[in-house]
């Protein structure tokens, strides 16, 4: 059954990145350029797979996904240290049928199912730790992740055309799990950067 769709879950997310930040940079030179607080607004694509406990209940799904995230980072040296929130909004979603058709004493008999799965937002708390060369920082993080989940299911058999019986089904849950992942960012100016960010 979709109910127990929820059984693994993982979730594949990359994009472009524009963030501005809301530190004010060191007039020294060298400064540690990276310290301070940010607002980032994102964009990008995510690819989705749930898997179940039946052959064919799981589903995989890809889409896009925008949102913003922010956080704060301090830099000691070529470290950079800091730490990170972000929630993302989108459409993965996906449906699967699967339909058998038998013959009973000459009856025809047509059995229906119908699964859905489609999550909408996603979101994070993430450590990150940094190396800086001057304008370019390269970076992993992880953390704990959050996704909204949402399943429904149909069954229908019919003879002869006719409906005998159905059933539906719906649900929705928050999942709970971690994520790790890493990048690149570069300096474009004082209070503004442009990054590449992958998350598992």
């Amino acid at each position: 059954m979709i109910a127990r769709l929820t059984k693994r879950l993982q979730v594949f997310a990359c994009g472009a990145l524009l963030s501005f930040s809301a530190g004010v940079a060191q007039a020294q030179s060298p400064a540690p350029i990276w310290t301070g607080a940010y607002l980032v607004v994102h964009g990008g694509g995510a690819w989705v797979d749930v898997e179940s406990e039946q052959e064919d209940g799981g589903f995989s799904a890809s889409g896009g996904l925008g949102g913003l995230y922010g956080g704060y980072q301090w830099q000691s040296g070529n470290w950079v240290l800091g730490a990170e929130g972000d929630v993302s909004f989108g459409k993965l979603d996906k449906e699967a049928e699967f339909v058998e058709r038998f013959s009973v004493f000459g009856d025809r008999f047509t059995d229906r199912e119908r699964h859905r799965g489609e999550i909408k937002r996603l979101a994070s708390l993430r450590a990150r730790i940094g190396y800086a060369a001057g304008l370019l920082q390269v970076y992993a993080t992880g953390g704990v992740a959050w996704t909204w989940l949402e399943l429904s299911y149909s069954d229908s058999l019919t003879q002869n055309d006719v409906t005998r019986a159905s059933s539906d089904y719906e649900d929705s849950d928050v999942l709970t799990g971690w994520t790790v992942g890493g990048g690149a960012e570069y300096k474009l100016m004082k209070n503004a950067s442009a990054r590449v960010d992958v998350q598992h």
